[in-house]
């Protein structure tokens, strides 16, 4: 939780010292928690499992004045429907922001471009007896 408070005070110091000196500078949203926690091996898709398919998917997300996102555009597929599918659903759902915000300090809506590398787990060999 430190990461977030110190982030949120540096974005939000920046854009008042920015407005004091009157060269107030516009601000993209940020997540409050990096993307790849919002995602575990538990929400890998049973069916990609099973496929063994593990790809990058690249997404743009459109976020809300109120930090939600409303909208997931794939930007690059990961060539895997389900992979791409499973992105958008998980982002939508769980990802929040600090919104965006114009030159004069005002939340507005804004995009934001990452990537969720799909990737399977690594199977453990099973442990022999003595060892």
């Amino acid at each position: 939780m430190r990461y977030f408070a110190l982030t949120t005070a540096m974005i939000a110091g920046a854009a008042l010292a920015g407005q004091a000196n009157g060269a107030a500078q516009a601000a993209g949203p940020v997540p409050r928690m990096p993307i790849p926690r919002h995602i575990s091996i538990d929400d890998y898709p049973s069916a990609a499992l099973l496929a063994r398919q593990q790809e990058r998917v690249s997404v743009r997300l459109g976020v809300s004045a109120a930090g939600r996102v409303t909208e997931c555009t794939i930007t690059v597929s990961s060539g895997a429907a389900i992979l791409d599918a499973s992105t958008c659903r998980l982002l939508r759902s769980r990802v929040r922001f600090e919104p965006a915000r114009d030159a004069q300090v005002t939340t507005v809506a804004g995009t934001y471009s990452t990537h969720v590398d799909w990737t399977l787990p690594m199977m453990q060999a099973p442990m022999r007896p003595g060892a």
